[in-house]
């Protein structure tokens, strides 16, 4: 069994292994993920237009114009020219992950009141204190699922440099990356089935504008100022993330599975509006490969993989190895789920 402490000196021993998760995610449902910006759009001027003959450009619009919240989009330059592209940020994969570990793997007791307050709001840091203090209980409480959430996410505080607190405050050993959508044959923004043909933005995914008009629960009519329109990716996208774990452990590889199947069952969803059934997707592909120095045994399961690079002068430090996807739901058992206690 994994161990139930804290340990915030994680790296003590340095770099000894590297573990890295590539997965596809399809969107089994649209996807909508914003970025906080809007783009504008025009449409007839009848009452009635039912989103048809909507207009797209791909600029900022001004207080007369028609807009709608954009998807996340980047920059990159291409041959000297700068072109616009949408990715699912890592921040959401990441944000979406962590959310779900904490609601289903740590103890009720330590959910509520552990997201660390504002430094400008509290001068006296009396909040910073409390928070402090309600995180230093649940690492010591080893039936607080905490310390796994912990160990592999970080911990951060926004107090004055103290021995005690700085001994809590780490980088995580996960991180994330998404690569963008490469859809090369995507096509313009579809509203009600029909595509538009202005300036729409990125081309490397397929989107769809959806009208919405909730009804009005009493009259069962429409509801009056609830017509509104929202952008999103449309279902069969794909894109790759790849997570890679620092000085692995078996409980991560156990929760990379779980992961895998809340994913797959649709209870872990990603971006906004998934209370209407937005944001579910499934993990089409999966593949892990493992780094680790030479003197050390690797994870139960794990394959050795071929040096193409003998004459590297660093391969006889690391050995890379494959672990099967049929072998990843065997280390489960490593995990130490939170006991629920009454009190």
């Amino acid at each position: 069994m994994a161990s139930t402490h804290y340990d915030n000196k994680l790296f003590a021993q340095g770099l000894h292994g590297v573990l890295r998760a590539t997965w596809k995610l399809r969107l089994v449902t649209p996807l909508a993920i914003r970025n906080g910006l809007s783009i504008k759009y025009s449409e007839p001027k009848a009452s009635k237009s039912r989103g048809l003959h909507v207009r797209f450009k791909w600029q900022e619009p001004d207080e007369t114009d028609y807009e709608v919240a954009a998807l996340h989009f980047g920059y990159e330059v291409v041959e000297g020219t700068l072109r616009a592209f949408h990715f699912v940020p890592a921040s959401s994969v990441r944000g979406a992950l962590r959310s779900w570990t904490i609601n289903h793997l740590v103890h009720p007791n330590y959910r509520q009141d552990m997201t660390p307050p504002e430094h400008d709001d509290d001068p006296e840091e009396k909040k910073q204190k409390a928070y402090l203090k309600r995180v230093q209980e649940a690492l010591n409480d080893p039936h607080s699922g905490y310390c796994l959430m912990a160990n592999l996410f970080g911990l951060a505080f926004e107090t004055r440099k103290k021995a005690h607190e700085l001994a809590l405050a780490h980088a995580g050993r996960l991180r994330v990356e998404t690569e963008k959508f490469a859809n090369t044959q995507a096509h313009p923004i579809a509203i009600n089935g029909v595509l538009d043909d202005g300036a729409v933005g990125p081309p490397n995914v397929n989107r769809q504008m959806t009208v919405r008009n909730p009804l009005d629960r009493m009259t069962h009519a429409s509801k009056e100022g609830g017509l509104h329109h929202f952008l999103e990716f449309c279902a069969g996208e794909s894109f790759l993330v790849h997570l890679t774990i620092l000085n692995p452990k078996a409980q991560d590889l156990g929760l990379l599975s779980l992961w895998v199947r809340e994913i797959d069952e649709g209870m872990l969803r990603l971006g906004a509006l998934s209370s209407i059934g937005r944001g579910r997707i499934t993990v089409s592909e999966q593949s892990y490969r493992l780094w680790q120095r030479a003197n050390l045994s690797p994870l139960e399961g794990c394959a050795s993989v071929s040096n193409a690079m003998s004459n590297d002068v660093l391969a006889g430090l690391w050995r890379e190895y494959e672990l099967p996807v049929e072998k990843l739901s065997a280390f489960e058992n490593s995990l130490v789920m939170p006991q629920l206690r009454v009190e």
